[in-house]
């Protein structure tokens, strides 16, 4: 059996422990950016860093021959990043159109021109009104069916979670919207204010559930590892 739970509010990807937004914020977290690529390019990117990783997507404007402003698509991206330095890549693409240096608070660097020309692009974060900033919540364990048996099989759970901080200016919004996320991710009848608390209960349900569905087949001789 395989389940993995993503809640994708812009694009999620994981990785490896337990750990709150709060104990590694550099290396764990949303971020919301505006920017300019070469002289009259307006960008904005939706970015989210998971350890070595990093997905999101991005939407570009630019007035054109006619003085018309031009909206680019939203484009879906990822990648990877090594300390600050982070390369996305469009999806479905080889080449990276993004390279730079990328925290929280900003995203610098080359952009390539789907005609392989480069131009600088220089990002800001940036929250208008309307939107929200968001805290990255991470889990990645495993569990043994049979405790003292070192041949048990395993079930592995990892789930990645995006839930608003509580900046925005009307309460009332950042509620709403917390209670959208975690029904779509828990289901309709779960619900706790504090996320770290919401991803330990989903694991130990997803434990439980493993080992009584389980225990009958180890017991005749056979049974399943989940992830």
């Amino acid at each position: 059996m395989r389940t993995k739970n993503i809640l994708v509010i812009f694009l999620v990807l994981s990785s490896t422990v337990l750990m709150s937004q709060q104990t590694t914020s550099n290396k764990l977290f949303y971020s919301r950016f505006e920017g300019i690529i070469g002289e009259n390019i307006h960008v904005t990117a939706n970015i989210i860093r998971l350890f070595d990783k990093i997905s999101g997507n991005y939407q570009y404007r630019f007035i054109n021959e006619d003085n018309k402003m031009h909206f680019g698509k939203t484009i879906n991206i990822d990648g990877n990043v090594n300390l600050e330095n982070a390369d996305l890549k469009e999806f479905g693409q080889d080449t990276y159109t993004f390279s730079g240096i990328l925290n929280e608070e900003s995203y610098k660097g080359t952009w390539k021109t789907p005609d392989d020309k480069e131009l600088d692009f220089n990002m800001k974060a940036y929250y208008p009104v309307g939107t929200l900033p968001f805290d990255v919540f991470y889990l990645h364990s495993e569990d043994k069916l049979v405790s003292d048996n070192t041949e048990s099989p395993i079930a592995e759970i990892e789930l990645t979670l995006i839930f608003p901080e509580n900046k925005y200016f009307q309460t009332g919004i950042v509620d709403s919207v917390k209670h959208i996320i975690a029904h779509s991710f828990f289901g309709k009848d779960f619900y706790d204010s504090n996320p770290d608390s919401m991803l330990t209960h989903f694991e130990t349900e997803y434990f439980s559930t493993y080992k009584k569905q389980n225990a009958n087949w180890f017991e005749n001789g056979a049974s399943f590892n989940w992830q």
